[in-house]
């Protein structure tokens, strides 16, 4: 299982909020990590 940095958590969730609203499956690619996984960190 590979193990994300915090930055990287708590910058791909911002990314899912107001101003940007990204969507969970731009995001998830973008950076190359799963949709479950991103799903997981905004839980």
């Amino acid at each position: 299982m590979a193990r994300y940095a915090q930055r990287l958590k708590d910058q791909a969730v911002a990314r899912l909020l107001p101003p940007e609203s990204a969507t969970v499956d731009t995001v998830a690619q973008e950076l190359g990590i799963g949709v479950a996984t991103l799903e997981r960190w905004r839980a």
